[in-house]
């Protein structure tokens, strides 16, 4: 079976490489060669850092992958499905909203737009005046034992 960190870290060898590769093609085809070989060499430490647990360290790389573009100032349900978008979820919550509609919450927790209810219902999910739900609850909810 493919531990988490494994996956996390093809994604980001994926992501951060591509970008990398486009950065290069500006700059050269040996600094191309360079960009990917260090992006290969440290993508399993970025994961490392999302998955340790240490929201200072994960908020560091969740930025600083931010700002290469890698995570999306507004990410859709799909980017919220992949190995990076439920890091992101995990360690520092929806990286530009307070609040999220239902079906956004449900694909940052990885479930069907149905549980939301249910979650809300049992306390485990908290819900702004406008009916949408808060990012630090989903946060709070991923990074319990029973979450």
């Amino acid at each position: 079976m493919t531990s988490d960190h494994e996956i996390l870290t093809r994604q980001l060898r994926r992501d951060v490489g591509a970008a990398a590769e486009a950065l290069g093609a500006l700059l050269g085809p040996d600094l191309t060669l360079t960009l990917t070989s260090m992006v290969h060499e440290r993508a399993p430490l970025w994961a490392g850092q999302l998955l340790s647990g240490d929201d200072r360290e994960a908020a560091q790389v969740v930025t600083d992958l931010a700002v290469a573009g890698i995570v999306p100032e507004n990410p859709d349900d799909r980017w919220w499905a992949t190995p990076l978008g439920r890091a992101v979820a995990r360690s520092v919550g929806h990286p530009a909203a307070e609040t999220v509609s239902h079906s956004v919450a449900a694909a940052m927790l990885g479930v069907h737009k149905s549980r939301i209810g249910q979650l809300i219902a049992k306390g485990q999910l908290d819900r702004a005046p406008d009916g949408s739900i808060t990012t630090i609850s989903i946060r709070a909810y991923l990074t319990t034992p029973s979450g």
